[in-house]
C-alpha cells in the first residue's frame, strides 16, 4: 500500500488493513475487539465515540450531512447499550460555500439532536480554500451513559444466538447512488438515515447480547467482522433479509448487491433464541424518530451456528454459499 485509495474508506478489507497497519500500529489497540464505541471504566460507565462525515451529495432523499452527523454518532453509542447525552461537532467549510446552505444544514443537525434528545455542547469551525473540502465536512464525537451492569458487545455473542435485522437493507446506499447519477428513482426510495432511539428499549430486553450499526460494507461485512472477532460462524437466511422494491430496482439497474450496501438507520441484534419474539415486538411497536412511521418489518435473519469463524447464506433456493467482507468499492463517500 503506497497510496490511499477510495476503497480504503468503504469499511471492507482495505479499511481493516489501513486501521491495523497504520492507526492501531501507532495509537495502540483498545482492550477487546473493535466496537462502534468504547466503554470507559468509570462510575457511571460511559461510552465514547468519534466519527467524520464526508457524504456526497450533501443533501439526499431522507436526510443530509447535518442530520447524518447526529444520527451516525448517536447510533454508534446506542448499540452499546448507552443512552447518548452529549455531542461535539467540527465543521470544515470550503471557501465559497453558500451561507444559506450552511445554515440549513446546521438547522437540520440541530433538529435531529432535539429529536434524539442529545445536546451539542462544543464545536469548532475551520475554513479551507476552494476545492479542498467538497463543500462541507463534519466531525462529531459523542458521549453516552450506561445505566446497568450488562455488557452489550461482540464478546457476549454465543453459539446458538439468533440475529435480528431491524428493517430493510441497502436503502441509504441506493439513494445516494441514484442521486449521484441523476437517476429519477421511485418516490418511495429514501435513505433510512435517523437516530435509532428505540434501541434503548431493545437493549433492555433480557437475552440481548450484542447490537451493531449497519453502515459501511453493509450487513454482510458487519457479520463477517463479528465472525472474525469471535471465531464463531454465522448462517444468514436470504429469506430473512428484506430489501425494498425501490432499492432492489436500483441494484438491478447498476449491478449492486444490497447485502453490501450501507444503511444509516438499521442494526443487527444478537440475542438468545427465546428473546427473538420480545425483540421483534419491541421493534414493531416502536416509532422512528423521524416522523412517527413504524419500522419496516424487522426479521430474524441469521443464526450463530459454530466455531469456524465464517459467514454463509442459505439462498431462497435452499443452496448455501459462503460470504466474505467487501473487498472493492461499491459506493465510496456515503457517510
Amino acid at each position: 500500500m503506497s497510496k490511499i485509495l477510495l476503497e480504503h474508506g468503504d469499511g471492507g478489507l482495505l479499511t481493516s488493513r489501513l486501521v491495523r497497519d497504520i492507526f492501531l500500529k501507532h495509537l495502540g489497540r483498545p482492550q477487546g475487539p473493535l466496537e462502534d464505541s468504547t466503554i470507559v471504566d468509570s462510575r457511571p460507565r460511559i461510552a465514547v465515540t468519534t466519527d467524520a462525515f464526508v457524504v456526497s451529495p450533501l443533501w439526499f432523499r431522507g436526510g443530509d450531512i447535518g442530520k447524518l452527523a447526529v444520527s451516525g454518532t448517536y447510533n454508534d453509542l446506542v448499540v452499546r447499550g448507552a443512552r447518548p447525552a452529549y455531542l461535539t461537532c467540527s465543521f470544515i467549510v470550503e471557501e465559497g460555500f453558500e451561507t444559506v446552505q450552511l445554515e440549513a444544514l446546521v438547522e437540520s443537525l440541530a433538529a435531529e439532536a432535539r429529536r434524539a434528545r442529545v445536546s451539542v455542547v462544543a464545536g469548532d469551525t475551520k475554513v479551507v480554500q476552494a476545492g479542498q473540502a467538497d463543500g462541507l465536512f463534519i466531525g462529531a464525537s459523542g458521549i453516552g451513559f450506561i445505566e446497568d451492569a450488562r455488557e452489550l458487545g461482540v464478546t457476549s455473542v454465543r453459539e446458538g444466538d439468533a440475529v435480528v435485522v431491524t428493517g430493510d437493507i441497502g436503502r441509504h446506499g441506493a439513494t445516494l447512488m441514484a442521486a449521484r447519477l441523476g437517476i429519477k428513482a421511485a418516490p418511495g426510495l429514501a435513505s433510512d438515515c435517523h437516530s435509532m432511539t428505540y434501541l434503548l428499549d431493545v437493549a433492555c430486553v433480557p437475552g440481548v447480547h450484542c447490537m451493531r450499526d449497519i453502515t459501511r460494507g453493509g450487513v454482510v461485512t458487519i457479520l463477517c467482522e463479528i465472525a472474525e472477532s469471535t471465531g464463531l460462524s454465522i448462517q444468514l437466511d436470504e429469506n430473512g433479509v428484506l430489501t425494498a422494491p425501490e432499492t432492489s430496482g436500483i441494484c438491478r439497474l447498476l449491478g449492486l448487491d444490497p447485502l453490501y450496501l450501507p444503511c444509516e438507520g438499521r442494526a443487527v441484534i444478537f440475542c438468545e433464541e427465546r428473546s427473538v419474539p420480545s425483540v421483534l415486538e419491541t421493534l414493531r411497536s416502536s416509532r422512528e424518530s423521524t416522523g412517527g412511521e413504524p419500522l419496516l418489518d424487522p426479521r430474524r435473519a441469521a443464526t450463530v451456528t459454530g466455531t469456524q469463524g465464517i459467514v454463509s447464506m442459505v439462498t431462497m433456493y435452499s443452496g448455501t454459499r459462503r460470504l466474505s467482507s467487501l473487498t472493492g468499492a461499491q459506493l465510496p463517500r456515503m457517510c
